[in-house]
């Protein structure tokens, strides 16, 4: 090559690099003084990286601070199919099945997918977790996530309701106050590598974590589990379709216990049926039968029409109005209406309820709280059945002095027996207590006392607890219910069960009822039972359903330490 073409080339070469330099220099000058904004935050969003931080569901406890719903960190596993070779697979999905009870072939569907993350199972238990660790399967790994414990189980399942997968309360307290108990997530700043791999925390703020929460109930989980108790054994003996009852302070309002059968357990909700899942103290109305008799007197009497001694002819059990004749259980003669309602004649109920027109009548029931909702915090609740009197028959009065042609929740009828046992107040059931901190240790908010209307003069709501109820346990009906040293009042109740979409009953097919005071003297409790369909030994309120309140009712004044009185009352076998 000749110098002369060396030179040339050379120079070409110089003016190339030094058209590139220029140009490099230009594109940087671009980019600093154009774009400069730009590509920093492009680099900022590949070093910096937010990561959500999860709130914790606030706790669920007792009137005594006892937890009956919390959220604990759970094991949940997954695994990346892709980092799996094909010929480890099928051990993998036989170990993890195994181990952690899954059905044949759902871990190997999983596998299957050609993805980078599927899940195995979400919220394991420790031991399970443990037992996956132990295995060091190859693509497997654990997320931390949080789960709601229910550390009683089974029990005020459907006051408590339950959650999702996802923590979001989907029944009962869950879901009523669900925005309260979950609280708000948070953001957290991180630094990133070029490999995307976390290396510390930003110095960008961070959105804090707000955690749900907290609730106290009303609830007294000692009254609680002997409620529950008493149900398993009258269902166990009556073998009855569904069970509820409801125990109330009729000073307060609130709600000493509450539960139903069949039960569930909220962990595992899935297992059980709808409507075992359902709250039938709250939510599932039936007609009263006999034990909505004292709320007819109870208005009879406020509106003077009768007096405790006024006389009525019972007509030895059998009684035509119109086209109908009414039936007592046993033949009765002359009874006053104190004894009418000991003795529960129907007879004498519809000679009573005649005295009142029929909207004096309708409008004591109503002021009862009956055909309406109590406004207890509990979703989904029934107003019951009562239906205005334009809807009336000439035989409706003559049913409701009966309980028929109305329908009531056990929570209505428990709070409308709290009017006789608080001097005439119609108070508003309540289950919350108040709003605490997450920690449960700081009360944020105090539930105001509930509302309340004086409905029933004082003297007239002594009458009926110390005298008229006090005499169906002690002469009447409900003998099987009276204690040693407590004087308990209330009314027996024997419905029959209304058809469904179709008018009459079922044959058969009865619910066993019981309102309870004790001590009437000076009452602590309130206690409403409703059985539906026994099939034991007997369906009549007075043997199926008393003598389980009378339980209740003893084993809780031992536990609130109410002394026994000095006079015995005995115990001796009842009509029904």
């Amino acid at each position: 090559m000749s110098p002369r073409i060396f030179l040339v080339r050379r120079g070409m070469v110089h003016l190339i690099i030094q058209a590139a330099f220029f140009a490099l220099c230009l594109r940087m000058a671009v980019v600093q003084c154009l774009y400069h904004e730009h590509y920093a935050a492009l680099a900022g969003h590949m070093e910096h990286a937010t990561v959500a931080r999860p709130a914790r569901r606030g706790s669920i406890l007792d009137r005594n601070g006892h937890p009956l719903a919390v959220t604990v960190p759970a094991q949940s596993i997954w695994a990346n199919p892709r980092a799996i070779a094909e010929s480890e697979r099928t051990r993998v999905a036989e170990q993890l099945g195994e181990t952690l009870d899954l059905p044949p072939g759902f871990v190997a569907e999983r596998l299957a997918r050609k993805k980078y993350f599927v899940w195995i199972q979400r919220r394991v238990s420790d031991e399970q977790a443990e037992r996956v660790h132990a295995l060091n399967l190859p693509g497997v790994a654990f997320v931390e996530e949080n789960t709601r414990r229910y550390p009683n189980g089974a029990s005020l399942c459907h006051v408590l309701g339950f959650v999702g997968a996802d923590q979001n309360g989907l029944a009962g307290l869950e879901a009523e106050y669900d925005s309260l108990l979950t609280g708000q997530p948070g953001e957290e700043s991180v630094l990133r590598d070029g490999l995307g791999r976390r290396v510390g925390l930003s110095e960008t703020p961070a959105k804090p974590v707000r955690h749900g929460r907290s609730l106290a109930l009303t609830v007294d989980t000692r009254l609680q589990r002997i409620v529950e108790e008493e149900l398993a054994e009258l269902d166990e003996t009556h073998r009855t379709d569904a069970v509820s009852a409801v125990v109330m302070d009729p000073w307060t309002g609130d709600v000493l216990a509450m539960a139903a059968r069949p039960a569930f357990n909220p962990a595992r909700f899935s297992d059980a049926s709808v409507p075992a899942r359902e709250n039938r103290a709250v939510t599932v109305c039936l007609e009263p039968g006999s034990s909505f008799k004292p709320i007819v007197v109870a208005a009879a009497l406020a509106y003077g029409v009768v007096t405790p001694e006024t006389i009525f002819d019972c007509h030895q059990g059998r009684y035509r109005i119109g086209s109908r004749v009414l039936h007592d259980a046993h033949p009765l003669g002359r009874l006053s209406v104190r004894d009418v309602i000991a003795y529960s004649s129907n007879i004498g109920m519809a000679q009573i309820c005649a005295r009142m027109t029929p909207d004096d009548l309708y409008e004591a029931l109503r002021a009862f709280g009956f055909g309406q909702r109590t406004g207890i915090e509990f979703p989904g609740e029934s107003a019951g059945i009562l239906h205005p009197t334009d809807r009336w028959s000439g035989l409706s009065a003559s049913s409701l002095a009966m309980g028929q042609e109305v329908s009531v929740t056990p929570m209505q009828l428990t709070a409308a027996f709290c009017v006789f046992a608080n001097g005439g107040w119609l108070v508003q059931p309540r289950l919350v207590l108040g709003i605490l901190s997450n920690d449960g240790k700081t009360v944020l908010h105090q539930a105001v006392s509930p509302a309340r209307r004086k409905i029933l003069d004082d003297a007239t709501a002594r009458l009926l607890c110390n005298d008229l109820l006090a005499g169906v346990v002690e002469r009447g009906t409900a003998r099987r219910a009276a204690l040693d040293g407590y004087r308990l009042a209330g009314k027996t109740g024997t419905a029959q069960i209304a058809r469904t979409n179709v008018r009459g009953y079922e044959p058969g097919a009865y619910s066993a009822v019981f309102v309870g005071i004790v001590p009437a003297e000076a009452p602590r409790f309130v206690i409403g039972l409703m059985a539906q369909r026994p099939k034991g030994p007997s369906h009549y309120g007075g043997i199926v359903a008393a003598p389980a309140v009378a339980r209740i009712a003893e084993r809780m004044l031992a536990v609130r330490r109410v002394p026994r009185a000095a006079r015995v009352v005995p115990c001796s076998v009842a009509m029904h």
